[in-house]
């Protein structure tokens, strides 16, 4: 099969699903088109720096992404193998996403990933490259869970690892670091300044194997403020427009 070779957290976000689109300076030719591709972890560790060289918009998606259980933490993140698929659907210059890298990109547009249960050790190559697997007979592989977290009337709704369902049950409740890519479905777009979520009411935790609905008290909203003035910072979206980070807090009723 086709093989691609990106760096972490990249590769673990391509193949959990939260990132759908991959930016390169060349187009994938025709025929891989529909087809079935391995993403490959490099072997290049993630650097400590990490954080400060990307847009705040990926820090807070990446920051959901691993509270949530849907990629590992840095630290962990498997290196020099291949760690799932997803489908190639097609490529663009320009596309909606939340990743995608601006003017002089390729954007490699995926969909319905798929993570192996372990990782296949392997040293990659540049650009894409062949590996003796064929798509009827893959190994054992899981589905990926995530996907935006929506509000559903009054009811928010999470992906999560089931095996941080227990231990969110434990928390005041689930945080949330709010992307542009959903704050118009906890907030209101049409209240200037407004840092008040709409009406929740419950929050469901879907896992691949089991929901849980908890009955939430309030939520709390915490905008990225400066500590002298308690004003909001305004950052610059990749878009070009001018937010707020904001992060929420759902407290569960107990």
């Amino acid at each position: 099969m086709k093989t691609l070779s990106v760096r972490q957290p990249w590769a673990s976000l391509l193949s959990s699903g939260v990132k759908d689109v991959e930016n390169r300076i060349w187009a994938p030719s025709n025929d891989l088109i529909g087809k079935r591709i391995l993403i490959h972890a490099s072997s290049v560790k993630i650097p400590k720096s990490f954080f400060d060289t990307i847009p705040f918009e990926w820090c807070s998606a990446i920051a959901n992404a691993t509270r949530y259980g849907w990629i590992p933490n840095n630290d962990d993140a498997p290196l020099g193998s291949i760690i799932g698929y997803a489908t190639l659907v097609g490529s663009a210059r320009s596309t909606d996403s939340l990743w995608d890298g601006g003017e002089g990109q390729i954007k490699w547009i995926f969909t319905d990933p798929f993570v192996f249960d372990e990782p296949i050790p392997c040293k990659g190559k540049l650009g894409l490259f062949d590996y003796p697997l064929e798509e009827d007979n893959l190994p054992k592989a899981h589905k990926a869970i995530a996907f935006k977290p929506y509000l559903n009337g009054t009811e928010a709704v999470f992906p999560v690892e089931d095996s941080l369902i227990d231990e969110l049950d434990g928390m005041p409740g689930p945080y949330y670091d709010v992307t542009m890519e959903n704050v118009n479905d906890f907030f209101d777009p049409s209240v200037e300044d407004s840092y008040v979520s709409k009406n929740v009411q419950t929050i469901r935790l879907v896992s691949p194997f089991r929901t849980v609905i908890h009955e939430v008290e309030s939520v709390e909203t915490f905008p990225d403020s400066y500590q002298d003035t308690g004003e909001p910072i305004f950052y610059t979206s990749l878009g070009g427009e001018d937010f707020v980070k904001l992060m929420m807090c759902f407290v569960l009723k107990r």
